[in-house]
């Protein structure tokens, strides 16, 4: 009987460490899923940007003020504001030349 006891709860705590151990794991997933999708967004909305700031940068009367509501009309809600002589929308930012031809854009992403 003590035999018996014992295998019985031998098995009961490898099916709780079994259990522990999926538990953990498929916690890890949607942590992993949740940080990739949020990565995913924000690339998402770096490409938006870019395109709508590429495409009135290439128009013949884009001036410094219609790149940056190109940019904004993206990202609603955000204030541009400079930084080290950039002009950062979201995650975007622009540098213009003494004549507000745009010049350089780079991504908040990118290293110093």
């Amino acid at each position: 009987m003590n035999r018996s006891i014992f295998t019985i709860l031998l098995l009961f705590a490898w099916l709780a460490a079994s259990n522990v151990f999926w538990v953990i794991k498929l916690n890890n997933g949607v942590a992993e899923h949740v940080l990739m999708r949020s990565s995913l967004d924000a690339a998402r909305k770096v490409a938006l940007q870019s395109f709508a700031v590429i495409s009135e940068a290439a128009s013949e009367n884009a001036t410094r003020q219609s790149v940056i509501d190109a940019a904004v009309r993206v990202r609603p809600g955000t204030d541009p504001y400079v930084k080290e002589g950039f002009v950062w929308i979201g995650d975007i930012g622009l540098r213009f030349d003494e004549g507000d031809k745009l010049i350089e854009a780079k991504s908040a992403a990118d290293p110093p």
